[in-house]
């Protein structure tokens, strides 16, 4: 339950695990914000972002024989992908207007039910996000 820097070194490979893997465990796995530093040294990125369909549902938790997590804390019906995304996407300076341009029939279906949806690991920790 604690943070802990790594210092960089040959061949290591560094994952950084998402809100949605974060939901998935339950908090077992815990979310980390992206944030690029200088190091002062040439180094290589792939990111790789997996979605699901806008309307698969993200209320799927790892097996509880896989991780060590109450599972039982944070049970909700269904929740679409899309609901959490867009919710997610408001915080950037670059999505601000992201509502305002998006066709009626999308935010009638995913912005405007209950879906659960919290916000995003960084507004929760009182991270400041592109000024916001």
């Amino acid at each position: 339950n604690e943070w802990r820097a790594i210092r960089p070194c040959p061949g290591l490979l560094v994952v950084n695990i998402g809100e949605q893997l974060a939901r998935m465990s339950c908090g077992r796995f815990k979310a980390t914000i992206h944030r690029v530093m200088d190091i002062g040294k040439d180094r290589y990125s792939m990111p790789f972002f997996y979605e699901p369909h806008c309307d698969s549902n993200i209320n799927v938790t790892i097996p509880k024989s896989l991780i060590d997590a109450d599972l039982s804390e944070g049970e909700e019906d269904y929740v679409p992908f899309a609901a959490f995304l867009l919710k997610k996407l408001g915080i950037y300076a670059e999505y601000a207007d992201l509502t305002a341009n998006l066709p009626a029939w999308m935010v009638a279906k995913y912005l405007t039910g209950d879906y659960g949806t919290p916000e995003c690991w960084a507004k929760q920790q009182g991270e400041v996000i592109d000024g916001q």
